[in-house]
């Protein structure tokens, strides 16, 4: 049974996306959310291990499970901001059958998300560097916000380890607080 299209006016303005890499896995979070609520079938297209899914796609008796690809792809393309010169760049370096599976299009969405080397690492970890997010007075909101952005940046560098769990702490703990609170900051 053929997958009913999101509805164009949540497309646009809810789910629209210039893949902004602090935003990016936000949004994906949120595409993954909306197109699971409009039809569960596709969830493993987002949950499933690459194993799994090669065996899913292989299968004839997963018809289903491949039209609910194709109908991601669809839906992943509605909601790229064309007037981005990151998706623009981004789609221009996609082989054309990779435009036929929304678990391909995710998977290069999420890969292009990391930074990986060169001039372009440089300038993150320097950008990451120089990032600010707490001020003293801000609101408990603000600090929040300015803390999933902040680990947002981070995670996308290779000095990231998924594996340390106390990583993310030191990071905003001691070294994104501001000057002003160090006494604070030194007996952490």
């Amino acid at each position: 049974a053929a997958i009913p299209a999101l509805p164009r006016s949540a497309t646009p303005k809810s789910l629209k996306t210039d893949l902004e890499p602090t935003r990016m896995m936000q949004w994906l979070k949120r595409f993954q959310a909306r197109c699971t609520y409009h039809d569960g079938s596709v969830a493993p297209i987002f949950t499933a291990s690459e194993a799994d899914w090669q065996h899913l796609m292989c299968s004839p008796a997963q018809r289903d499970l491949q039209q609910a690809d194709q109908w991601v792809a669809t839906t992943v393309l509605d909601c790229l901001d064309g007037a981005s010169a990151r998706v623009s760049n981004l789609l221009d370096s996609c082989p054309p059958d990779l435009f036929v599976s929304g678990r391909a299009i995710l998977d290069r969405l999420v890969s292009s998300y990391y930074v990986k080397s060169g001039a372009e690492l440089r300038a993150a970890e320097q950008a990451f560097a120089e990032h600010a997010p707490f001020r003293v007075g801000m609101s408990p909101e603000d600090v929040e916000f300015a803390a999933r952005d902040a680990i947002n940046r981070y995670r996308r560098l290779p000095a990231f380890n998924a594996h340390d769990p106390l990583a993310l702490h030191k990071m905003l703990l001691v070294e994104k607080l501001p000057d002003a609170i160090a006494t604070r900051r030194t007996r952490m």
